[in-house]
């Protein structure tokens, strides 16, 4: 032990004779542990960490149970199973409900629950008790409503228990507040009882449950598919299979979110590698700037092992050091990514902080990293030959042309990862750029969305709901700045959940032609207000609009296309399967062109549009087109809507917030990769400087035997930037090819990302090449700087 504080003292005091090596050293390790653990807190966070609740390790969801309205639902009888391998079971359905709260209305997620989920999920109450068995059937139904929604709304009340609100304007008493931070699942705000009437199926269901001790999550799943009697249940004729049991964190993070954060880890694990390799070669020409000293230890009869350990050791002390520093550069990052890009919608479950976990993470990557470029260098660096070494005395001109091209090659990887890093982040974030020049297939300029619910039993019927929307688009016509006013059941981009139907065509004989499409319901004008063109026939009339039977369609081109290659379509018939008359024949009176719906630059799906007097669902959005200001429009539309019925929450929303969305997430997608690029590209700067650095160090005799010969001060900087220039131009090479193979990789997952897109990997060649340059500046300078004399004199 003693032995181990004495080296580790050594080891200080010799690095503290070396400080711009050190602080060299300290830096480029900072950047690469920092960039490293900053996303592994975040893979952490969404996969290793375990859930926040109770026994998280025996907690499963229950995929694919199918309700056939018998006796009893599907989930309780998997429940009263007497072998059943689960000691807790409740099932859940969320949707989005209209909440009336006192400082008012708003559109909230509500989960229906068939027990008592706060209990199995171990959460803890802040007011009030969770939902009871005797809460079931209550004439009042209870709800329990989320800690946000109570600060939100009823400003932390304590006397919250015991009011009531209206959900749906249904009266509902609120019992209890969950804690703070439980929002299970999907941050839900409000919890109901869920009522099941036999006969009546309450629909698809998803099932938290908790397994019973000593049982494994493949045992329970094959022990449920093996029952029979949950066979029948859960697997009726027709049904195409049986439940799944899978981990609920599984559950919980998508395969997407896996694959891109693991291949963000291992981005940054590159770079962690080329910070490696560049501490190697930093490390190496330092230790042949210390040879003569090495080489006297070993005269002076130091063993070879015990002068690698001494090296080891001043490696392990500078990771330590910068590996602190390190973890000090992740917090930050995580702080900036937090406030940047968000949790994912639905995860407010996640917790990014910087754990144990992760704390290891950092000094095992920190330690890792010091062996890996500690090691080596020092292993060659005291393989010296002792003679050739003391009879030099250290008066050798320059470094050997194998040390100057393995630091060479090291550097260039350096700039070659850079550039492919920085030419992905670049392109991304152009194509951020150019969503808005994207056309979706509509006029989306000086639009103006307001989505609301017509939910409660005041608009069960279809006349009842076809009224409000007259009086409400009559309102808004009236505003001043509104030229145009439409409604419908979806609109693109802005409403990107849109429902699907089989399309069933006349004419196709005993086995009828079946394909997809999406289907929604429009007023007659709203083609013309959203600025989508009739390639053929005609919209709606307002009689049409108005009409729940009315059996005209209007199709897109691409179904046109697709279906009826080179023939009007006009008067042709078809059928949906889906829709509310699904064995109606419905005439084609018009065919419009394709939108894209969920994203810009999609290309249009098979689109079908009813009049909107038939939709089922009751949400509407209205749409507002605006000659001047869109956002000025957006209060006073708002009071006229309110003004028919305050109950209703409504949401607003300008097209140009619409595409903020779209940029902001590509945006965002692109600040991961320019992150990875800029702490490359600093580790690259870093690395072209401290070789030239060095290199001028330990040639300062050449460049002094060169201006004793009468070469020019100016001819030595020129000489010394064309080495930094050569280091970057190889790097560049690579780059160029590694960057071109990104952007194609790219471009077959993000819309508006070219392949192989020339400018943007010429400017970040450029980029580097002026980093370079930049970093070579200060050596060369001090190239120009050495005196001869004293220099050959020494």
């Amino acid at each position: 032990m003693n032995t181990l504080v004495f080296d580790v003292r050594s080891a200080v005091r010799q690095l503290s004779r070396y400080r711009a090596f050190s602080t060299l050293v300290i830096v480029t390790l900072a950047l690469g542990i920092g960039a490293t653990t900053t996303f592994f807190s975040l893979l952490n966070a969404l996969i290793f960490r375990p859930l926040p609740y109770a026994d998280p390790d025996r907690l499963v969801a229950m995929r694919g149970l199918v309700d056939t309205g018998a006796l009893a639902p599907s989930y309780e009888s998997v429940a009263r199973l007497p072998t059943s391998p689960f000691g807790a079971v409740v099932a859940y359905i969320s949707s989005d409900v209209n909440a009336a709260a006192p400082d008012g209305a708003e559109r909230v997620l509500s989960t229906r629950v068939s027990g008592d989920i706060f209990s199995l999920l171990g959460a803890s109450f802040r007011i009030g008790r969770p939902l009871l068995q005797r809460d079931f059937g209550a004439i009042t139904p209870p709800a329990v409503i989320s800690y946000s929604f109570w600060t939100r709304h009823y400003a932390a009340d304590s006397s919250i228990a015991g009011r009531t609100i209206a959900l749906d304007r249904v009266a509902h008493e609120i019992v209890g507040v969950a804690p703070d931070g439980f929002g299970f699942p999907a941050d839900t705000d409000i919890w109901v009882p869920l009522q099941f009437e036999p006969g009546r199926p309450p629909g698809p269901v998803d099932v938290v449950a908790k397994l019973a001790d000593g049982v494994t999550v493949e045992q329970a799943g094959a022990m449920l598919a093996g029952l029979p009697a949950v066979d029948r249940t859960l697997n009726p004729p027709g049904a195409r299979r049986g439940p799944d049991v899978i981990r609920l964190h599984d559950s919980m993070v998508s395969s997407k979110h896996r694959t891109m954060l693991t291949a963000l880890l291992t981005a940054t694990i590159l770079v962690l590698l080329i910070a490696c390799a560049n501490l190697a070669g930093l490390l190496a020409a330092h230790l042949d700037s210390r040879r003569h000293e090495l080489a006297l230890r070993v005269a002076l009869g130091a063993r070879r092992t015990r002068i690698v350990r001494l090296l080891v050791i001043e490696s392990v002390v500078l990771a330590a050091v910068g590996g602190t520093f390190g973890i000090l550069i992740a917090q930050w990052g995580i702080d900036l990514f937090g406030a940047t890009l968000g949790k994912p919608q639905g995860a407010g479950w996640l917790n990014f902080a910087i754990d144990s976990r992760v704390l290891l993470f950092a000094f095992g990557a920190s330690l890792m990293t010091a062996l890996l470029f500690g090691l080596g260098p020092a292993m060659r660096a005291t393989g010296v030959d002792l003679r050739g070494v003391l009879q030099d005395d250290g008066r050798a001109v320059g470094v050997s042309r194998r040390s100057r091209r393995t630091r060479g090659l090291l550097v260039a990887a350096q700039i070659a990862v850079s550039l492919g890093l920085i030419s992905a982040a670049w392109s991304i974030v152009s194509s951020a750029r150019s969503f808005y020049a994207v056309s979706p297939g509509f006029d989306r300029d000086r639009l103006v969305v307001l989505r609301l619910t017509l939910a409660g039993d005041a608009y069960d019927s279809s006349a009842s709901r076809t009224a409000f929307v007259d009086r409400a688009v009559e309102r808004l016509a009236a505003l001043a700045g509104a030229s145009e006013v439409t409604a419908t059941s979806a609109l693109p981009l802005a409403d990107r959940n849109v429902p699907f139907s089989q399309i069933v065509f006349e004419g196709t004989g005993a086995n009828p032609t079946r394909v997809s499409g999406s289907l929604r319901y429009v007023l007659g004008n709203y083609p013309r207000t959203a600025g989508i063109p009739i390639r053929l026939g005609r919209s709606f009339s307002d009689s049409e609009s108005r009409d729940p039977k009315a059996t005209v369609v209007l199709v897109n081109d691409t179904l046109a296309r697709r279906h009826w290659p080179g023939v009007n379509p006009i008067g042709k018939r078809l059928r949906l399967t889906d829709s509310p008359n699904p064995d109606t024949w419905l005439t084609i009176a018009g065919v419009v062109g394709g939108v894209s719906q969920r994203n810009p630059g999609d290309d249009p799906e098979n689109q079908i549009y009813m009049p909107l007097a038939a939709a089922r669902d009751r949400a509407i959005s209205f749409v507002v087109r605006a000659p001047y200001d869109d956002r000025a429009i957006i209060a006073p539309a708002r009071r006229a809507i309110s003004a028919l019925d305050q109950d209703l929450p409504i949401v607003a929303r300008t097209m140009p917030d619409v595409y903020a969305f779209f940029e902001n997430d590509r945006a965002g997608q692109g600040l991961v990769l320019a992150a990875l690029g800029t702490v490359a590209l600093l580790l690259a700067a870093l690395g072209v400087y401290a070789i030239m650095s060095l290199l001028v160090s330990q040639q300062s005799q050449e460049f002094a035997i060169r201006l004793a010969l009468g070469c020019s001060a100016e001819a030595v900087e020129r000489l010394v930037l064309a080495r930094g220039l050569r280091l970057a131009s190889s790097g560049v090479v690579v780059g160029l090819i590694l960057g071109g193979l990104l952007t194609m990789m790219l471009s077959r997952i993000f819309y508006g990302v070219r392949p192989f897109d020339l400018t943007t990997v010429l400017g970040g060649a450029a980029l580097l090449i002026v980093t370079a340059l930049a970093a070579s500046w200060w050596p060369a300078r001090r190239a120009m700087q050495v005196d001869p004399m004293v220099t050959l004199r020494r």
